[in-house]
């Protein structure tokens, strides 16, 4: 299935907020409010804790090949929340 919208493609170094949140980031890199994500792929080099829209829990990308990876799609959830709990630097594409 395509998933059809715009892309974007950034990265970013997370760590100066508790729970810093990538979705407003962008919302606020694109000049753009209440951004619901389609695809969504984040990857780093280290390891980073996430929570999906704000549901209180913290997951930990798997380690693939020395890339943490997380990749989330429209059959899995609209995304309208990233918190990441860990400094780190992490590169983010997505579709909106």
């Amino acid at each position: 299935m395509a998933i059809h919208g715009k892309f974007y493609s950034t990265t970013y170094t997370t760590g100066s907020e508790v729970a810093e949140d990538l979705v407003s980031k962008i919302e606020d890199d694109l000049g753009l409010s209440d951004l619901k994500l389609k695809k969504v792929k984040l990857a780093s080099s280290g390891s980073f804790a996430v929570d999906v829209n704000g549901l209180g829990v913290y997951s930990t990308p798997n380690d693939l090949s020395g890339s943490f990876c997380l990749n989330l799609d429209a059959g899995d959830v609209l995304v309208h929340s990233l918190l990441i709990e860990e400094t780190s630097t992490i590169h983010v594409e997505t579709i909106f």
